[in-house]
């Protein structure tokens, strides 16, 4: 008679011989009393192990969050004996219709952008926020990525400017969303030193458990 392959597995299955894959051996013990009534009750016992992974998860959102912001920090300045704002053009106030005092211009207490929104989440342990700096042209307009001052609300920037030194971070409290504003700054004293002209610099910002 021919017998099958199916066939012999199925009957070692059945008999016991052979177990299913991705079956787990059960915990197992008998209470047992040959008398039928025992002095005290008996019992059986049968433990299980339960595992439990939460996987581990750190988020974060700078700007708009589906694109790279632009953040502008565009000077005005204020100049003396001139009323207004300044007029793009050539030989402007030619004829007396202005009158410059002959001092500095003032840019103010600083240049300064719009505030930057920033939300950070992590259920893991030590996490830190850190920035970096690259593709940076300031030093071809007279400045540096340390005179890109940051003020914050809430939650802090990894140090108060862009310098994003080695020992510039953030603490990010574990369970908690945390949420803040960014707002970045060039010093009147800076803007005045600085040459005209654009240039820019990309900051990397990462959360990660150190």
């Amino acid at each position: 008679m021919k017998i099958t392959t199916n066939k012999i597995l199925a009957a070692l299955i059945a008999s016991g011989l052979l177990g299913v894959a991705g079956n787990t051996i059960a915990d197992s013990s008998y209470g047992y009393s040959s008398s039928g009534v025992a002095a005290s009750s008996i019992s059986a016992k049968a433990s299980v192990k339960v595992n439990v992974t939460v996987p581990e998860l750190i988020l974060l959102r700078v700007g708009t969050g589906n694109v790279v912001d632009n953040v502008n920090i565009t000077a005005t300045p204020t100049v003396g004996g001139i009323t207004g704002t300044l007029t793009n053009g050539n030989d402007v106030g030619v004829g007396g219709t202005t009158n410059w005092d002959g001092t500095a211009p003032n840019f103010g207490t600083s240049a300064t952008s719009t505030a930057v929104n920033v939300y950070t989440w992590t259920n893991a342990d030590n996490a830190k926020l850190t920035c970096a700096v690259s593709a940076d042209t300031l030093n071809t307009i007279n400045l540096t990525k340390a005179k890109i001052k940051v003020a914050s609300t809430t939650l802090a920037h990894p140090g108060t400017s862009t310098a994003c030194g080695a020992s510039d971070s953030t603490n990010i409290t574990r369970n908690t969303l945390m949420t803040g504003t960014w707002t970045y700054s060039i010093d009147a004293a800076d803007v005045l030193a600085a040459y005209a002209g654009t240039a820019s610099e990309t900051v990397t910002y990462t959360a990660a458990r150190i």
